[in-house]
């Protein structure tokens, strides 16, 4: 099951409502938040704005599907780089497997542009549970309109695998002493899960 997401709207942090509630906002921390299993199709469109206080669309239970056309814009505010007990703020996060991308407006994050995470599972209570590592087979494709930008990071952080393919910009700009809150932040940076082939 696929659910499609063609945002028709000018927001900027706001609730979007679909026919079921798998994909929500989770106050205004995310414009856009996947949280079931199923595959999200998100179009956003010339003139649109997805914003997020944190992220601007979070893949945390299900892949997505996005193109961000020309003219459109994804962002998130965050400016956590994430670590290995905490997921990465950056303007779109994938935690799981099977997600494409295809962009040829703008991504951009007060940390990173674009990237996968491990996937921080809870309880029934709400309790942290192990990390997994699922956020593998990531597609992404940058057009030659596209821009990927992490304004205090990296453009795109690639772990657990997939490809990349660019045309247009991705760009690291944490390299600035005194405003960087990652040291030795490039354009891109990929690199396999621990212990997965």
């Amino acid at each position: 099951m696929q659910l499609t997401i063609k945002t028709g709207l000018f927001f900027s942090t706001a609730i979007v409502a679909t026919a079921t509630a798998s994909i929500t906002s989770a106050q205004d921390a995310f414009g856009i938040h996947v949280n079931t299993p199923e595959k999200a199709i998100i179009i956003v469109e010339d003139g649109e704005i997805i914003e997020g206080d944190v992220t601007g669309i979070y893949a945390d239970n299900g892949a997505i599907d996005l193109t961000v056309e020309d003219g459109g814009a994804v962002r998130g505010n965050g400016t956590d780089p994430g670590g290995e007990d905490r997921r990465p703020d950056a303007c779109v996060v994938i935690a799981q497997p099977g997600s494409t991308v295809v962009n040829a407006g703008s991504i951009s994050g007060a940390a990173h542009g674009l990237a996968t995470s491990l996937f921080f599972p809870e309880d029934d209570a709400g309790e942290a549970l192990t990390p997994q590592p699922l956020a593998t087979d990531t597609r992404v494709t940058n057009l030659a309109t596209g821009r990927i930008l992490g304004e205090r990071g990296h453009g795109v952080v690639m772990v657990g695998g997939g490809s990349l393919t660019n045309a247009g910009l991705i760009g690291g700009s944490g390299l600035q002493p005194g405003s960087t809150i990652l040291q030795g932040s490039a354009g891109v940076f990929m690199a396999g899960f621990e212990g997965k082939a």
